[in-house]
């Protein structure tokens, strides 16, 4: 197939089964890609051209995996490797980066998952826009239309993922307490949250509560917007609603 070496990483380096051939090529810009959409043709468009493009073990998806344990199995394998005396792992690990397809959920759902791997040196993530709910993609100048899902439309974007300036951003965190129903299990939680909160189950969990957590990248909002099928002018007003109570209840950090 005609990948694209600068980006693709070998199977060996990302799947512990695999048997490892010593390559001495370097991408300059090794790539996992998570792609979060529901419209079946865009996904299929999306994956089609990607793993056309890269390794298919290089792109995921948002909607049937997990990503903090496909991410968690790629760091444990680079490490595994680099302790071989494979040199090739320690720079595709400094040199990674994170393509996440998708809107605002998507991205916040790495940036936490990334966040709470704590990982020594974290893949920089950045958003390809699907053409709505893209603020964070718009903050950092990836636009807010459509990249494209055709070959030409990935590539150019590959580019300029290769070439983009590395920033920091700011970020909150949150811990939103609510007492359980009397009757109903905790786990899963019994309502529907919003992409950028999941239950939390660790030492901060408190019998009789649910407990969640959430993080915040560059603006508050907390996605309720994203689930409603108002007017523009209708979601205004809920998202800045629904920041109050956050602000109030939430435990910054």
């Amino acid at each position: 197939p005609n990948l694209l070496k600068e980006y693709c990483i070998p199977v060996y380096m990302l799947r512990e089964d695999s048997n490892v051939i010593i390559d001495t090529h370097m991408p300059e810009c090794p790539v996992l890609v998570f792609i979060y959409t529901k419209e079946k043709q865009l996904e299929k468009e999306l994956f089609d051209t990607f793993r056309s493009l890269l390794n298919r073990n290089q792109v995921f998806n948002l909607l049937e995996v997990n990503p903090g344990e496909e991410l968690s199995k790629v760091y444990s394998n680079l490490e595994r490797l680099k302790l071989s005396g494979l040199p090739l792992a320690n720079e595709i690990q400094n040199r990674l980066r994170t393509i996440v397809v998708g809107g605002d959920v998507a991205v916040n759902m790495l940036l936490e998952t990334i966040g709470d791997l704590r990982l020594e040196r974290p893949p920089s993530i950045a958003p390809m826009p699907l053409g709505s709910e893209n603020d964070l993609a718009f903050s950092f100048g990836w636009g807010k239309k459509d990249s494209g899902s055709d070959r030409p439309s990935v590539v150019s974007f590959l580019k300029s993922v290769e070439h983009a300036r590395k920033m920091k951003i700011d970020s909150w965190h949150i811990l939103i307490r609510m007492r359980a129903p009397v009757e109903g299990p905790c786990d899963p939680a019994p309502i529907m949250l919003p992409g950028s909160l999941h239950a939390f189950q660790h030492e901060c969990n408190m019998e009789g509560y649910h407990t969640f957590r959430g993080g915040f990248w560059t603006y508050f909002s907390i996605g309720i917007h994203a689930q409603l099928e108002e007017s523009k002018k209708l979601v205004y007003q809920n998202q800045s609603a629904s920041a109050r109570p956050g602000c109030m209840r939430g435990l910054f950090s």
